[in-house]
């Protein structure tokens, strides 16, 4: 019996190789990149905008990380201690273990700073969790913190705005797909299913959702009876701007929301009400769930402003000191999720998010966090793209967001990057709290409206399952979602929509008992949902009108071990051989008229039961590979059989360009 069968079309010795060669090239140059930027002590990221701050202002606003060697040792122990869950308190080892690592990074703290010149300088922020120091420098301070061998990375502290959002209707830029299945919702919540998950007694109860954002009217109807903790990480250039005057604040009053003179004031109490509202007749998506309010923005003038009116923004030093606060509260609360409805830079790829100018510190926060058992949620932004994404949302730890509207569609706005985008949720006219008085409420657009519902689906689940990590869940929705396909023309992508009463008990794909097989035209991604579309491998940009090849495969947990082949085929250039991707990462010929149920071949992935989420090749350029079609075959059989399997294939053709 040949598996892949003769009316697949048939790859040289001298493909294989290029092909070989292409994948190794990629890895090695992703190695060499990420060993430069280990060894580039005291490199100093945006070197030409700092020094400019200096020459007009006399000194620049900078993050500052610390070379601290023991940091990881101590990470690893203190961040094996997750978030405690509701009834298990926090281990006397795990605060010791917090505390070691708390210790070593204030001692390398004060010895950086101890040795720093006499040339002015201010500390602005200092952190428990991550070797980074915020500082005012001037050009001979920062000339010293360059030359250190203390110093890792110098970037610039800089101020982040608020996405902006839609009062009303809104209309589309990007056009409406063929794929678009229009069916309309009562409310976001009935959407995503979590009315149905509120209906089996799960609502988020006794779990946290914090909210990073720019306050919350706590005296607000929907928030009555709720458990709410509150701090402030807020500053200009020269002061405090929390409610004492200060730039901390823990306690009551402390995320009290900024007037409406500032655009942006009411975004923290609009998504803090998506995410865990419950006035008894307006609800939010984990409707029983507490809430860490923090407020992390800070006033601007008019002049300062995108749109030539005050507005509020946010420090990335006060981001990280919110980020650090959540980490030392993680003995106290159960923490579900942090809600970073923000947006900076856009990216295009998710090698540049992870190092790019604005995100180094947050991606090493949001690593810590993730560790820590607590997702950080984020937005995809509204920019209307179709390859980029914005930080922190499209950092590779954290859930970047995109949005749909009430028809299941993606937004008009919405940002799409096929490899960085997590998951979808409703986003368009979302209903929720105002702080204009304790019993207001308005209508908001944006993909800062659909994050905080993933962030109350995240309460719900861990309410389900409190062990699970934030992979487990992130699996789970993307598994039971509804695949939205994307509107961006030359794009042949779905992404899942979030269903958090399908993700409480997540499908489990059977193990083959029969012979099944399913060909398929290319996707972008893979589609992990088997149960709407069976699109487990996905080819990259190449799907559509791109020129990036990226072959991924993603697949749910099957309900039994399995064994996992992968191979690819290029009957152009060689009829005879396919190539099987090895588990080391290699490739490996194989005669094609020698493969049947008595020869099986080495497999990618032996006795598994997934999930897999997995890239087999990086990105590659198009041009990088010979002119060929390509086909890709994914076979999934029992453990040591051949007899039954699903055979699941796509292809794409290369034309060079």
């Amino acid at each position: 019996m040949k598996l892949f069968s003769a009316n697949l079309p048939r790859i040289s010795f001298k493909l294989g190789f290029l092909l070989f060669v292409a994948i190794s090239l990629f890895f090695a140059v992703f190695s060499t990149l990420a060993a430069d930027g280990a060894a580039a002590a005291g490199k100093i990221l945006g070197e030409k905008a700092l020094r400019t701050s200096i020459r007009t202002g006399g000194f620049a606003r900078v993050l500052v990380r610390l070379n601290a060697p023991e940091t990881k040792r101590l990470e690893k122990a203190a961040f094996a201690h997750r978030t405690i869950t509701p009834g298990r308190g926090f281990s006397r080892a795990a605060a010791e273990a917090d505390k070691a690592l708390s210790h070593y990074i204030r001692s390398m703290t004060a010895q950086v700073v101890s040795g720093l010149p006499a040339s002015p300088y201010r500390i602005n922020r200092t952190y428990d969790f991550f070797p980074v120091v915020a500082m005012d420098v001037s050009g001979r301070v920062l000339d010293y913190l360059k030359a250190s061998h203390q110093v890792s990375t110098i970037m610039e502290d800089r101020p982040v705005p608020l996405p902006p959002t839609e009062k009303g209707e809104v209309s589309y830029r990007k056009q409406p797909s063929s794929f678009a299945k229009p069916q309309v919702y009562p409310t976001n919540t009935d959407t995503i299913g979590a009315e149905a998950a509120w209906a089996k007694g799960y609502t988020g109860a006794g779990w946290y959702v914090a909210i990073l954002d720019s306050g919350v009217l706590t005296s607000h109807e929907s928030f009555a009876g709720k458990n709410i903790v509150e701090a402030c990480f807020s500053h200009t250039f020269n002061k405090g701007t929390c409610p004492n005057g200060k730039s901390t604040m823990y306690g009551a009053g402390a995320a009290r929301p900024f007037i409406n003179l500032y655009g942006g004031y009411d975004h923290g109490t609009h998504v803090a009400g998506i995410a865990a509202g419950n006035s008894g007749s307006a609800f939010g998506v984990a409707k029983d769930a507490n809430i860490i309010a923090v407020q992390i923005f800070s006033p601007f003038t008019a002049s300062e402003c995108t749109r030539h009116e005050p507005c509020v923004m946010t420090w990335d030093s006060d981001q990280l000191a919110a980020l650090d606060y959540i980490l030392s509260v993680r003995d106290t609360y159960p923490i579900a999720a942090v809600n970073m409805s923000i947006g900076s830079e856009l990216y295009s790829d998710q090698a540049s998010c992870d190092s790019g100018k604005d995100t180094p510190m947050l991606k090493y926060a949001i690593d810590e966090l993730r560790d820590a058992g607590i997702a950080t949620v984020s937005v995809s932004g509204n920019d209307s793209s179709c390859d980029s994404m914005e930080a922190p949302g499209c950092i590779s730890s954290a859930i970047g967001v995109g949005a749909v509207d009430d028809s299941d569609q993606e937004a008009f706005f919405n940002d799409w990057q096929y490899n960085m985008l997590d998951l979808l949720a409703p986003g368009v006219n979302i209903y929720s709290a105002s702080p204009d008085s304790p019993t207001a409420y308005k209508e908001l657009s944006g993909t800062s409206m659909a994050a905080p519902q993933v962030t109350g689906a995240w309460a719900i689940l861990k309410q389900k399952d409190p062990a699970a990590s934030v992979s487990d869940i992130l699996y789970a929705l993307e598994s039971t979602g509804v695949p939205i396909h994307t509107l961006c023309s030359g794009l042949n992508d779905y992404k899942s929509r979030i269903n958090v009463d399908s993700a409480l008990s997540p499908f489990l794909i059977p193990v083959p008992s029969g012979r099944t097989r399913i060909d398929y035209a290319p996707t972008d991604s893979p589609i992990m949902n088997v149960q709407y579309l069976p699109y487990p491998i996905g080819v990259g940009p190449i799907a559509g009108d791109g020129d990036i090849i990226n072959v991924k495969i993603g697949l749910y947990a099957f309900s039994a071990p399995v064994d996992i082949y992968a191979a690819v085929y290029a009957p152009a250039t060689d009829p005879d051989n396919y190539y099987l991707f090895t588990p080391d990462g290699g490739l490996k010929p194989f005669p094609l008229e020698g493969l049947d149920e008595n020869l099986a071949p080495l497999p990618w992935k032996s006795d598994v039961t997934g999930p897999i989420d997995e890239s087999l090749t990086g990105d590659i350029l198009s041009s990088q590979l010979p002119v060929s079609t390509y086909y890709l075959y994914l076979l999934v059989t029992p453990p040591g059989r051949m007899d039954t399997y699903y055979l699941l294939s796509t292809s794409f053709a290369n034309n060079g360009s």
